[in-house]
This record gives C-alpha cells, structure tokens and sequence, in this order.
C-alpha cells in the first residue's frame, strides 16, 4: 500500500491499494471513499451529517443515480489528480452521443453530395468552404463520408480531403474516450428521454438527426418541433 499526502485547500490524503481500493480523505467536514474492485464499485461522501452511499456494478450506473454526488466526489478526486469517469450530463458526453447518432445513420446525403462536388471546385475557396462545412457538421455526416469513401467514383482530390478530415476527427476521438464510455455503458443512445434532451444542445444538422433517430425508434413523427417530443414524452412517462 502507498500513501500520498497532498497539500493545498482542503488538505487532501490519498491512500491506494495494489487491488485497486483508493481512499481519499479531505478537508475538516468531509470524507470522500472511493472503492473499486472485480465486485464493483463504492462511492461514499460524508458532507457534515449528509451521508450517501451507493455500490453499482461500475461507475456510471453511479454516476447516473447520483448526479450531485458525483459532481461532488469528482471535484474532489480532480484535485487529487485523479479524474472519475463523466457524468451522463458533462457537455462532452452529449456531444459524443450526437456525433455517435451520426455514425449511425447516413445522415443528409443530398447536403453531402453537393458539398463533395464542391471539392473539385475550380476555385481553391471553394474547395476549402467545402471542407470547413463537412468538418463543422461531421457528426451528422460521417456515416454518408464512411461510405463514400468506399466508392471508386470518388476524385483523387475530394477522397484526399475527406481522409484528412476523417483523421483529424478520428485525432479528436482519441480525447472523447471517457465520454464515448460513458454513452456506450449507459446505453445512452437506447433512452428516448435522453436523446430527447440532446435537442437542447444540437445545430439544425444534428436536430435532423436526432429526429430521425426518433421518428425510427418511437414510430412517432414530430418533425423537428422539440417541445412536442418533449410534450409525448412526459406524457408517455407520466
């Protein structure tokens, strides 16, 4: 066993196990534990006489029930160094769960095709304007580009600028795989409610998307008018 002990605000005391276990103590009226293990999970935090305790399977299905006190437990972990897997509602999350949508479906392959005729444009503006739109609405688009790319009818310099925009995005991927995690353990993508609140965040390209997937999964049709979806949906859980 090792122990760390951390100096700033709070006073932090980091214990580690070789099985896992972490205990981190802080601060004059709190104590955070944070065990993991093959079992599972157990989160505790001790706020004055508020007393919470949770064991999941893993974490997010912690996170999930526990939104507060993940929040809570995370600030602390982060200033011990330490980042706990995202909150179902961290920004991030959601917009890895549009840009999953988007790989899902092929998205608006009309919008796309006249944006890849654009990329042989004479005019090297052009060509770029292009480029900017397909990587600006990639999420709702990579799903139609995945498949184009496997077609022979492709220029050399379209396909070129396509592989280039695929790799940045797969670059940035590389930074989302908590939130990727996050949405595939949840099953995020399976919940109406959720998808439904991704309204919220989503440009016109990814309410398109979102409706779709909506309309295909619900057999309901509301078109892109987001407060009646929400409207059936309270009704449907009501």
């Amino acid at each position: 066993m090792r122990i760390i002990e951390f100096t700033g605000p709070g006073r932090t005391l980091d214990v580690r196990s070789s099985n896992g276990t972490r205990m981190l103590l802080t601060g004059d009226d709190m104590l955070a534990m944070f065990n993991q293990s093959e079992s599972g999970l157990m989160g505790v935090l001790i706020d004055g006489d508020d007393v919470a305790s949770e064991r999941a399977a893993d974490f997010y299905a912690f996170s999930r029930k526990h939104p507060e006190l993940h929040t809570k437990l995370a600030e602390i972990f982060r200033h011990a160094g330490v980042d706990l897997p995202l909150g179902i509602n961290e920004p991030s999350v959601k917009a890895v769960a549009i840009r999953m949508l988007g790989s899902m479906y092929f998205g608006d392959r009309g919008t796309l095709l006249k944006l890849i005729e654009q990329l042989n444009a004479s005019e090297f503006s052009a060509r770029e304007e292009a480029s900017k739109e397909i990587e600006k609405s990639f999420s709702t688009f990579e799903g139609a580009i995945l498949k184009e790319l496997e077609s022979d009818e492709l220029s050399v310099e379209a396909r070129k600028r396509l592989d280039v925009i695929v790799k940045r995005q797969e670059e940035a991927k590389a930074g989302d795989r908590r939130a990727e995690d996050c949405v595939k353990a949840n099953k995020l993508l399976d919940s109406t409610d959720y998808i439904i609140s991704l309204f919220d965040i989503a440009d016109d390209q990814s309410r398109r998307l979102i409706t779709h997937h909506l309309a295909k999964t619900t057999g309901q049709d509301f078109g892109m008018d987001v407060e009646k979806w929400k409207q059936w949906w309270s009704e449907k859980a009501d």
